[in-house]
């Protein structure tokens, strides 16, 4: 940790969602995959796009998107899921590509003005190519509300696909 600046070095995976870059703690990441089509998921939280099989586990597909309240776009082939552990599940992001590991200091949230809608939704922001890039906190991609409503969700699906 820099003492100075209260910056903290850490390692990221970078992605863009449509134009922008952002990045996730490499820590959390558990593989990078093509996406693939997945099973909506009646009565989730609308973050939640819907469902996969990863390695058979039941993982759901997120939308960073609609936590910025960005209009998703269509999926493309080239589209790819980031497989992340948020401490409480793991997740996959649908990103429509990503950039790479990158290792850099992270200046705090707090530091950073945001006019970024979803503000909350970062733990802080790295400077890559002359570009701010926003590193979203994982543990905050779904609120306590949204995860009762997915953790329902499930089981709902879960009871339906034993009958």
């Amino acid at each position: 940790m820099n003492e100075v600046t209260g910056e903290v070095a850490q390692q990221l995976v970078t992605f863009v969602l449509g134009r922008q870059r952002f990045a996730v703690s490499l820590q959390n990441v558990i593989r990078v995959v093509a996406a693939a089509q997945w099973t909506p998921l009646p009565d989730a939280p609308e973050v939640v796009l819907g469902i996969i099989d990863f390695h058979g586990q039941i993982i759901p597909v997120v939308d960073p998107r609609r936590g910025l309240h960005r209009v998703s776009p269509d999926v493309s082939i080239a589209d790819q899921f980031i497989i992340v552990y948020t401490g409480l599940r793991t997740i996959a992001l649908l990103v429509n590509d990503t950039l790479g590991v990158i290792a850099r200091n992270i200046v705090p949230i707090s530091r950073v003005r945001l006019r970024e809608a979803g503000s909350s939704l970062f733990a802080g922001a790295v400077s890559v190519d002359d570009e701010l890039v926003l590193i979203h906190d994982v543990e905050r991609f779904l609120s306590i509300e949204e995860l009762r409503a997915l953790d329902e969700a499930l089981k709902g699906r879960m009871l339906e696909g034993s009958r």
